[in-house]
């Protein structure tokens, strides 16, 4: 992993204020709302690929409402076996501290 790219949702921050990683940990911040329109499930298709190169990566999907999507997402994550790969989380304080 050689190059780190951010594609940002419109937001109320400027792209200059976001901490950039330093690769040390190999996360990947999902930030939500739960609509089954956004398709997360391309995104946890695409972590069984990312952890055969990098084992340790992790990606917390942060917005978990626990409706009908919600537990779609995660029958697909149990179906995988990437339940310690991919973590789920109501909210978090402060995104960069994932990172």
């Amino acid at each position: 992993m050689e190059k780190i790219w951010y594609i940002l949702n419109p937001t109320t921050f400027e792209p200059n204020e976001i901490k950039i990683s330093n690769l040390n940990n190999k996360n990947i911040l999902m930030l939500r709302r739960s609509d089954k329109f956004k398709r997360y499930e391309i995104g946890i298709n695409a972590m069984k690929i990312i952890i055969e190169k990098e084992p340790e990566a992790k990606l917390y999907i942060v917005g978990i409402e626990n409706n009908t999507y919600d537990i779609y997402l995660k029958k697909i994550v149990d179906e995988l076996g990437l339940t310690k790969n991919i973590i789920f989380k109501k909210k978090i304080s402060s995104p960069e501290s994932m990172l």
